[in-house]
């Protein structure tokens, strides 16, 4: 990528991606999909208590 010799990357993260996110000579596109990621959460102890903080926390990450 710093040669500019890049022409498709299938995946990359959002933190490893920084620097091309920001990059206004890099075009990224995104696709839909039916992939998933799992969150695991600790539902007996801490913030996770609350199931508002869950829905919350749910909601934003569907809304990506």
């Amino acid at each position: 990528m710093q040669g500019r010799q890049a022409d498709v990357m299938s995946d990359f993260t959002v933190q490893g991606g920084v620097s091309i996110l920001n990059n206004p000579q890099f075009k990224v596109l995104g696709t839909k999909s039916s992939s998933h990621r799992q969150m695991h959460m600790r539902c007996d102890m801490g913030a996770f208590k609350d199931k508002r903080v869950r829905q919350a926390l749910a909601s934003r990450s569907i809304a990506r």
